[in-house]
């Protein structure tokens, strides 16, 4: 669920919920991802364009406390679940 809160002025819902979904799909894919390689990943493949400040939104989400949905945040990138539990960001850096 969405809360509204959590969605960059101007920003279509579905849009936002679209940028969740690449970015988990693009953690479960890599492990951890630059903040810039979402922005870049996701302007090549859509008609919108996004910026990094329509990121900043994902960590009030509530959806990233949520085990299924989780995106883990470390500094500027965006971190799978098994590399914030088991404390392996420094070695996958």
């Amino acid at each position: 669920m969405i809360n509204e809160n959590t969605i960059p002025p101007g920003m279509d819902p579905e849009i936002y919920s679209e940028i969740y979904t690449y970015i988990q799909a693009m953690i479960n894919l890599y492990g951890i991802i630059h903040r810039e390689k979402v922005v870049e990943i996701i302007n090549m493949q859509n008609d919108y364009q996004i910026g990094l400040d329509d990121l900043k939104m994902i960590e009030e989400d509530e959806r990233t406390r949520n085990i299924e949905t989780y995106i883990g945040i470390k500094d500027e990138y965006f971190v799978s679940a098994s590399i914030m539990v088991l404390e392996k960001f420094d070695k996958v850096m």
